[in-house]
């Protein structure tokens, strides 16, 4: 695998981890409204960020798979 893709790898998974645990501390800081503002705000970029995560990782585990194409069984 190249190292690009492990560098990528590791930068998406701390995003990933980076907002998902903002999404649950930040509003706890708030109060009343502002508290769901914050809740809003962190939900839509964690979702994102970790469906291109899963995305990627799917891709990058396809295309490690072996090569089959003129091997015999």
């Amino acid at each position: 695998m190249p190292n690009w893709k492990i560098l990528l790898t590791g930068v998406l998974a701390c995003v990933c981890l980076a907002l998902m645990v903002a999404t649950f501390l930040v509003p706890m800081v708030y109060e009343g409204t502002r508290m769901w503002l914050w809740l809003g705000g962190f939900v839509l970029p964690t979702l994102v960020a970790c469906a291109l995560f899963a995305v990627f990782l799917r891709h990058a585990s396809g295309s490690l798979d072996a090569k089959t194409r003129g091997t015999r069984y």
